[in-house]
């Protein structure tokens, strides 16, 4: 009965998040379109900025070529670690404030992206702090101007509605879902990837693909949501593995930002699923890397799902090519998650987190469960025992 109840509150989301003020950002996209920040701050009439970023954006010289393009009053914080924490979310917008900033510019991966979206929340809400917003549509008033320059292609926060914040003093994860923290514009510039190292470029990849498998199998997919995880999976069988392999190939590394993008996109709309609760989950209690974790779970959730998500697995792998089109469904899904444990090996990616104690086991569950239910649309309700059974497979 709970799951009856669970699948009906879905689907009066689905319908509610129809009629929502959906925006998308002005996307300026390819080699050379850093040039347009200028341009951008003057269209937003933005003339004092804070930009955020972390250490190692700084250290390999992007920053520079950042700011070598704006033609505003700038400051720079550059300490977002991964897994940003609500602390640092704090420390950003004091300065925010007392620099009398008047938009920001988000410069990295993820972290630094979804630190940056609840700054921006957060800027007009003097009397909230980060973890007031978790949960769907709690952003009150105007949101800070913020324009993302993304330097990985995983997240697609970007374009997304969705910010996740962790508290270390709390061991735990959560997620900010509001339309307003979609941000004004978005720069995909290439050659900002090209430095990216090879762990990160293949973690963010899988990422990617995550977020458009997920987005795919939702209980609350539309034909765009399908379309743009199509698309987002066809540009990551083409361009990932060339990523890899080539860092400073631009097209591959463009067609891999687009991926992130477009599967940004879906999942905005058609959410995520048990995937990333328990990836959120081992985050917030290990410190383990995002986009790694969600790829090596991936597969091995996928194959709890079984028959249930055959069909969709069976029109990925079509996309991809993956078998003969007269194989069954069954075959077809297979096939795909077999492609996906095939790329986590290839980049090296482990197949379990050992690491898992016996001890952390209940508060994981319970972590995951209250993410997933009953808000994210997934083809399988988990139950806490659901979730028992798979992170002791993903303990291995």
């Amino acid at each position: 009965m709970k799951n009856f109840f669970m699948k009906v509150y879905q689907k009066i989301m689905a319908v509610a998040v129809y009629f929502l003020p959906w925006r998308e950002p002005t996307v300026y996209k390819g080699v050379g379109m850093i040039r347009m920040l200028p341009a951008v701050m003057r269209q937003a009439n933005i003339k004092r900025v804070l930009i955020v970023t972390d250490q190692g954006i700084r250290a390999s010289g992007i920053l520079h070529k950042v700011l070598a393009e704006l033609n505003v009053t700038y400051v720079v914080f550059d300490h977002v670690e991964p897994n940003p924490d609500e602390e640092t979310v704090k420390k950003i917008r004091t300065q925010y404030v007392s620099f009398g900033a008047e938009g920001l510019i988000g410069l990295g991966g993820g972290s630094v992206i979804d630190a940056t979206k609840v700054v921006a929340a957060l800027v007009n809400q003097p009397q909230k702090e980060a973890e007031d917003l978790k949960g769907l549509l709690k952003v009150r008033g105007r949101t800070a101007y913020t324009v993302m320059i993304p330097t990985t292609a995983g997240t697609g926060s970007e374009v997304t509605l969705a910010a996740v914040i962790s508290s270390k003093r709390k061991r735990k994860k959560y997620t900010i879902m509001d339309t307003k923290l979609i941000p004004d514009a978005a720069i995909l510039a290439p050659e900002l990837l090209a430095s990216l190292p090879k762990r990160l470029t293949a973690e963010t990849g899988m990422d990617a693909l995550t977020h458009a498998v997920e987005s795919f199998i939702s209980g609350t997919r539309t034909k765009q949501t399908k379309k743009d995880g199509v698309r987002a999976v066809k540009l990551i069988h083409e361009y990932l593995n060339r990523s890899y392999d080539i860092p400073d190939d631009l097209k591959a590394r463009f067609g891999m930002l687009e991926a992130s993008y477009y599967a940004g996109r879906a999942f905005t709309r058609a959410y995520v699923g048990n995937i990333h609760a328990m990836s959120h989950a081992l985050t917030a209690f290990y410190g383990s890397p995002h986009g790694r974790t969600n790829a090596l779970i991936l597969p091995i959730v996928l194959r709890i799902y079984g028959e249930s998500v055959h069909p969709e697995l069976a029109e990925l792998a079509d996309a991809i090519d993956l078998t003969d089109v007269s194989a069954s469904n069954e075959e077809k899904a297979l096939a795909f998650t077999r492609w996906v444990e095939g790329m986590n090996d290839r980049f090296e990616i482990p197949r379990s987190v050992p690491e898992i104690a016996d001890q952390d086991l209940d508060a994981l569950i319970s972590h995951a469960y209250k993410e997933a239910n009953p808000m994210y649309p997934v083809p399988v309700i988990f139950s806490k025992e659901d979730f028992r059974e798979a992170f002791l497979k993903v303990k291995g």
